[in-house]
């Protein structure tokens, strides 16, 4: 199958219609702005608080977890009542979702998740090498440091969905008129800078391209949210529970995980490459013909950018 191209036939974006829609854009990546910050003081000031009161630990374990847990929740519900008056919906190119595609689109962010982390940790390791400052690995100290039961409802259940509906549904929502390929980009963009560190930045951002691209073309939150779920857990919980990395030698259902992931990643290398022609992407008519231009002049996503900088190298430092 071709790929599906429409394009805008005006012979430029008329001053009006850049206008216009550089507000949009302002307002979309604005509104993500400052709910991430509020969110951000919200749990701060908590966290101080706990530490001013003096609370048993048990409790005050339980708390910290809670507020891990509401973070993307809170800039979801900030989201969703201010968009909630602008409606906006995308128009899937097909409703035909299989088990087989659903594990195909699996493999191949399985693929892009290895390939991305591969990418992260040379970067982080480089960055060490120049500044002369170790920086750690965010995920393994964050998963080392909870229960498996916590990891299983923030990483498997509460982070998945929340993120989809945030990164994918919200926001594509109001990119969608622009087009698949940007829409799909930049979401999966503003999803790496979201993760503030150099490890999770490149396999969210290639991974969140292809959750895009299903809710793109399919239509339908559930799909990428399903496959979020399965590679947090497939990334994080099955790998505690099996205790990978607390010692030398390797059980049997170790070693199945393994060749699992081994065999996804070769799997989903293959895919990706033999299928990216039939991709259905596609640039949707009305809205500028370079929205690239008007979005790396815009105010809210410069604000976005800027406050995801500054988390990267708070995380740095």
């Amino acid at each position: 199958m071709e790929n599906n191209f429409s394009y805008n036939l005006n012979p430029r974006d008329l001053p009006e219609e850049i206008k216009k829609e550089s507000k949009h854009l302002s307002f979309v990546f604005f509104t993500f702005a400052a709910s991430y910050v509020v969110s951000l003081i919200f749990i701060l000031t908590l966290n101080a608080f706990l530490y001013a009161v003096d609370i048993p630990q048990g409790v005050e374990y339980v708390i910290r977890s809670i507020l891990s847990a509401i973070h993307t929740p809170f800039i979801f519900f900030i989201m969703y009542k201010v968009f909630k008056k602008r409606p906006s919906a995308i128009v899937p190119v097909s409703d035909k979702m299989s088990l087989a595609k659903l594990v195909k689109f699996l493999c191949v962010c399985i693929f892009f998740m290895i390939s991305g982390s591969l990418i992260g940790n040379f970067v982080t390791d480089l960055i060490s090498s120049l500044t002369g400052r170790s920086v750690g690995s965010v995920v393994s100290d964050i998963v080392k440091s909870m229960e498996p039961a916590e990891v299983f409802i923030l990483a498997v259940i509460v982070g998945p969905v929340f993120e989809e509906l945030v990164f994918r549904k919200l926001l594509i929502d109001n990119l969608y008129r622009y087009g698949t390929v940007f829409a799909c980009t930049v979401s999966a963009l503003v999803f790496g800078l979201y993760h503030g560190n150099f490890e999770q930045f490149f396999y969210a951002f290639f991974v969140g391209i292809i959750l895009s691209y299903v809710y793109c073309v399919y239509g339908k939150i559930m799909y990428p949210i399903i496959l979020h779920v399965i590679l947090n857990a497939v990334g994080s919980f099955v790998p505690l529970c099996l205790g990978l990395g607390e010692t030398t030698e390797i059980t049997l259902f170790q070693m199945i995980y393994l060749y699992f992931y081994i065999f996804s990643f070769i799997s989903g290398g293959f895919i990706f490459i033999s299928k990216f022609k039939e991709s259905l992407f596609y640039v949707s008519d009305g809205c500028l013909i370079k929205p690239w231009r008007v979005l790396f002049k815009n105010f809210g996503f410069i604000c976005t950018v800027v406050i995801s900088i500054l988390i990267f190298v708070y995380n740095i430092i």
